[in-house]
């Protein structure tokens, strides 16, 4: 597409702003000494919006990230500044929010609910004070592993990964015994 089609689309408003994401992140679940470790490895992980004229991507703004011109041809002076508005996304993550895309969020809470049902460890949960928001994870290594549930790795999962919300901050930790 060239360039004077692309802006003659950006002033008639013939374009499509779209939120996406991808995550290639893999993760390794362990114990080390007396902590839980993700072993993420990272190969691409990422959030943002693209700008689209006619199903092809002219710009982006990538969390975390300056904004990019895609099309060649294109400079970003191009694009009105309020169409740039429309692909910022915030740098700031709010309590009880991950820094992290969905995309990434879901894939490690999959892996870690994978490796809980593998059963080398005895899960239970230590209330602490009686409040919702303040437990502990006991993580308890068996002599022989014995498959753990699924409904029952989610659960911990959960609780493991449990942040807290907007209004009420997370009191858990992971106990290994």
């Amino acid at each position: 597409m060239e360039k004077k089609e692309i802006i003659a689309a950006l002033q008639t408003g013939s374009y499509e702003v779209k939120h996406e994401q991808d995550c290639g992140c893999t993760f390794d679940w362990h114990v080390a000494g007396e902590e839980l470790i993700d072993g993420c490895e990272t190969d691409c992980c990422w959030e943002g919006y693209v700008l689209y004229v006619a199903g092809e991507a002219v710009a982006e703004h990538v969390r975390y990230e300056a904004r990019k011109v895609l099309a060649a041809g294109i400079a970003e002076d191009d694009i009105p500044d309020d169409i740039w508005d429309k692909l910022r996304i915030s740098d700031i993550v709010e309590q009880g929010e991950s820094p992290n895309c969905d995309a990434h969020e879901t894939t490690r809470r999959e892996a870690l609910i994978n490796w809980l049902m593998v059963g080398e460890y005895d899960i239970s949960r230590d209330d602490v004070r009686g409040f919702s928001n303040e437990y502990s994870i006991i993580l308890r290594a068996r002599e022989k592993p014995r498959k753990n549930s699924r409904k029952v790795s989610i659960r911990w999962a959960n609780d493991i990964l449990y942040s807290g919300d907007a209004a009420t901050k997370a009191y858990n930790n992971v106990r290994i015994e």
